[in-house]
């Protein structure tokens, strides 16, 4: 088989791919923005995604939260009431 018929069967080709992703409990992410470092603060607890509530979260537990997801310092800190 030549090149183009190489090429004309890889075109036919289907492929299916399974992604399967583990998240481990007490992990959390930022969902809800088109940026890396803003969002809806969310984790992972009992096999389903939460929003963390306001209700006794603070700026310490902000810096705790952006420690974890690799970013630097908190400089707003917003709430939605729970």
């Amino acid at each position: 088989m030549g090149l183009k018929g190489l090429n004309e069967a890889a075109r036919n080709l289907t492929f299916a791919v399974s992604l399967s992703v583990d998240y481990v409990e007490g992990e959390v992410r930022l969902e809800g923005s088109e940026v890396d470092y803003e969002g809806r603060l969310e984790i992972y607890h009992s096999g389903q995604w939460g929003t963390v509530c306001s209700h006794g979260f603070d700026n310490l537990d902000a810096r705790v939260a952006c420690r974890n997801l690799g970013l630097g310092f908190v400089s707003v800190l917003l709430f939605m009431l729970c």
